[in-house]
């Protein structure tokens, strides 16, 4: 230790007398460090971190397969969650959980809020307890009971300021008064963005309710695999397709663990990202050993006086060794500060879907990562300088002639030059692919136009609301003074608005053909629309008409249908006039009268699926989304769009203002947080790449001065000069592309799942990469080529 003390104290005064040098390798690592535990700090928070719940590892989510179509994660109905319940063996408890928003009224302001109606089993397979209060019961659930309700501690600490008395309160939820019995902890709820949670009675007749709507989650029972409880629920799953065959055929049951449901649509992108960082610090690395090279060449005669000392290689090495570990967690510490930076950073730009209770942050395991790192960085950079350095030759060390020019150190550091461009070449084609893919997912044609469009949300509650002639009033007045507005150039509303993640669809079939078998009639999405809709979101007619005064509560059923829908089930005839059979509850028929465009729904990167739109005052929705094309700014018509609301109904609150310029960006925030965190690594590692090969090339034209200075004084012209050092950073540079390409071919292949439109072999892409990184080359040699030209020959032979 006393030995290790002294290395240090010796190092850190070495380091001191090279400031340059010091501050040029701190700053190259400290990138690399930094940008790796930010990324790792996300990895670990989001891949690696236990979820907060106890044995979260035998949480499941439980979901019906669609075989039939192809769909694996598709919601659960309440007829198939009973019998499964009753029949599996292998679950210690199961629950179910439906998503929606209420309406919260009678404590100041209304405000829409997010709620979850959840069978009471939910808290058990969570593990979850309530912070104030008690969870919900089983007797809760009971049709008749008391209505209550649990808050999450966000709601309460926001709307009721932390009150301890909170237990016990009455509150009105879509204008129905429930007494509040408990508090939720903000670490562990679920669903993580519920803000109320409220029982679900299952009564007798649940095994009858067809359709799907539900979430299903699971606790495996003690010694269960996820293999056994697949293969039971696979077998009972078989059987109900024989009991309900018109309901179950072609349905199966696919379990997920809960860990990979919340995190399993991430890791792809992160990573993708931690194998980019994990290049950039190799690259800072081979920058810093190139640097340590240079260095160890002038501090030749340093370690052969060490050595005719009496020091031996091992003391030599551990010496060099002790410097570049000091380099590295100095580095380490001012990286772990960029990291700070960094991570909020990545929160600001990251998708928003990452669930809220999963908290990213610099914590001690995150630190723990950072020091290794760290050390590991000093050892990977300082082994072959510091090996390089220790085989010396003695006599033409302590001479100290030119005859030692350090040919093995030119070759080491040329060899680590070409690795970093090959590095940075993978990392910017990387780069370049998602820019290109996001380009053209941008490029998409929504199916609507989305600019000075605002969209907010409206539900009616259903004590204030509970006949359909009421929805139906208070839509078509909302929607007739809105469009009235003089910013407003047209309005009308949706059921489902494209780009939001929300959709319902069911089956059909169509009148003049042969009824499909169980399990294979075709899928429509279904929307409800107000007669203006198409207009005012700038969606095309291409066929017959869309809804008006003529399509009222008492008329025939009609709908209109899609590009995709028309063109799937009439390629060859006119779908005008045609009758469609849907099943919603009732079996319900409506005549096409017209077609639209296509909407790509889901998102851009989604393909349309057939659709049909229903008229609202025939198909009411008692929550709906208002859509205005303003003349300008949406932004501006929101305080008339409030007031109009506020004089229908004071108590309503609205929720989810939008534009839908706003919708549609974020839509695609994820692969835009893929292209910018690559490409921001993509230009450090270019940056790094450019002063290494400066570097290298500025060290070996000072060595080369009394040779370039012979040359110009036989004659030698300035072009020449010039080639014979760009020479040698192009053929660097040429090494380092070619092994690249090769390398980004190979690498490039696990961005697949990550593009659109194009592949990983987008020869656009390579075409300029390929011409960047040789101007950067190009670049790094002409600066010392240039000092090189303007050598004076007396003063360099002088010098010799």
């Amino acid at each position: 230790m006393k030995n290790l003390w002294m290395d240090i104290r010796y190092a850190s005064r070495t380091l001191r007398q090279s400031p340059s040098f010091t501050a040029l390798a701190i700053l190259a690592l400290a990138l690399g460090i930094g940008a790796n535990t930010a990324i790792y700090s996300v990895v670990h928070a989001v891949l690696i971190q236990e979820l907060p719940y106890p044995d979260s590892g035998k949480i499941m989510v439980v979901w019906e397969h669609n075989r039939t179509r192809g769909v694996p994660k598709n919601v659960v109905g309440p007829a198939n969650y009973v019998r499964w319940v009753e029949r599996n063996t292998v679950f210690e408890e199961m629950a179910a959980v439906s998503d929606s928003s209420w309406n919260l009224t009678g404590d100041g302001e209304p405000q829409r809020i997010s709620a979850s109606v959840v069978t009471p089993s939910l808290f058990r397979v969570m593990g979850v307890d309530a912070l104030l209060g008690r969870v919900l019961a089983d007797d809760d659930a009971i049709p008749g009971a008391e209505r209550v309700v649990l808050i999450s501690q966000g709601l309460w600490e926001q709307s009721y300021g932390g009150d301890a008395a909170i237990i016990g309160r009455r509150i009105t939820l879509e204008g129905r008064a429930m007494t509040i019995v408990g508090v939720v902890d903000a670490n562990n709820p679920f669903p993580d963005d519920a803000q109320v949670w409220a029982p679900m009675p299952l009564p007798r007749e649940a095994r009858d309710f067809r359709g799907r709507y539900m979430l299903v989650v699971a606790r495996l029972g003690n010694g269960v695999t996820i293999d056994e409880a697949q293969s039971e629920m696979n077998t009972i799953a078989a059987r109900m397709e024989i009991e309900l065959p018109d309901w179950d055929t072609g349905w199966g049951v696919n379990i997920v663990p809960l860990t990979d449901e919340l995190t399993g649509e991430f890791r792809p992108a992160l990573l993708v990202l931690f194998g980019a960082v994990g290049f950039v610090l190799l690259i800072a690395c081979a920058n810093v050993a190139g640097l340590l090279l240079a260095r160890a060449f002038g501090r030749r005669r340093e370690m052969a006086v060490r050595a005719s000392l009496g020091a031996g290689r091992g003391r030599i090495i551990r010496q060099l060794l002790v410097e570049s570990c000091l380099l590295s967690l100095v580095a380490g510490v001012l990286g772990t500060a960029l990291a700070y930076w960094g991570v909020d950073a990545l929160l600001a730009i990251a998708p928003a879907q990452i669930p809220g209770f999963i908290q990213v942050g610099i914590d001690a395991d995150v630190l723990l990562f950072t020091l290794a790192a760290s050390l590991g960085t000093g050892v990977l950079f300082g082994l072959f300088p510091a090996w390089e350095s220790s085989r010396i030759d003695l006599v033409e060390a302590i001479k100290e002639t030119q005859a030692t020019t350090g040919r093995g150190h030119h070759r080491l550091r040329s060899f680590l030059i070409v690795g970093e461009i090959s590095l940075a070449l993978v990392l910017v084609a990387g780069a370049g692919l998602l820019v290109r893919s996001f380009m053209a997912l941008r490029a998409v044609d929504p199916g609507f136009r989305s600019d000075n469009v605002l969209t907010l949300n409206i539900s009616l509650p259903g004590a204030s609301y509970g006949e359909e002639h009421q929805q139906r009033d208070f839509y078509e007045r909302a929607v007739r003074d809105i469009a009235a507005l003089p910013d407003v150039v047209s309005a009308g509303a949706i059921s489902f608005l494209p780009m939001t993640g929300l959709a319902a669809a069911t089956s059909f079939t169509l009148e003049d053909r042969q009824t499909p078998r169980a399990g294979e009639r075709p899928v429509a999405d279904v929307r409800s629309v107000t007669r203006n809709y198409f207009r005012a979101m700038g969606i095309p007619l291409e066929r017959g008409r869309v809804f008006d005064e003529r399509d009222d509560p008492d008329a025939p059923h009609k709908v209109v249908i899609n590009r995709t829908m028309a063109e799937t089930f009439w390629p060859d005839e006119d779908p005008l006039g045609q009758l469609v059979n849907m099943s919603w509850g009732e079996m319900l028929q409506a005549e096409v009268i017209g077609v639209v465009g296509d909407v790509r729904h889901a998102g851009l990167d989604s393909t349309p699926r057939s659709k049909l739109y229903w008229h609202h005052p025939q198909f009411v929705y008692d929550y709906m989304t208002i859509v205005a094309r303003t003349t300008g700014d949406p932004s501006i018509a929101v305080p008339a769009i409030r007031g109009i609301i506020g004089r229908i109904d004071p108590t309503l609150p609205i929720a989810r203002v939008s534009s839908m310029g706003d919708i549609l960006s974020r839509s695609v925030r994820e692969p835009r947080f893929a292209m910018l965190v690559l490409g921001v690594f993509a230009g450090v590692s270019l940056l790094l790449v450019g002063v290494g090969l400066f570097g290298l090339i500025s060290f070996a034209t000072a060595q080369r001065t009394r040779e370039i200075g012979l040359r110009v004084a036989l004659g030698a012209q300035r072009r020449q000069i010039l080639g014979l050092v760009l020479g040698r950073g192009v053929a660097l540079t040429g090494g380092g592309v070619a092994v690249g390409v090769v390398g980004a071919l190979w690498l490039t292949r696990f961005l697949e799942g990550m593009l659109f439109g194009i592949t990983p072999f987008d020869g656009w892409t390579y075409g300029v990469v390929v011409p960047l990184i040789v101007a950067v080359g190009l670049l790094a040699t002409y600066l010392p080529a240039r000092r090189a030209m303007n050598i004076d020959p007396i003063a360099a032979l002088r010098e010799e």
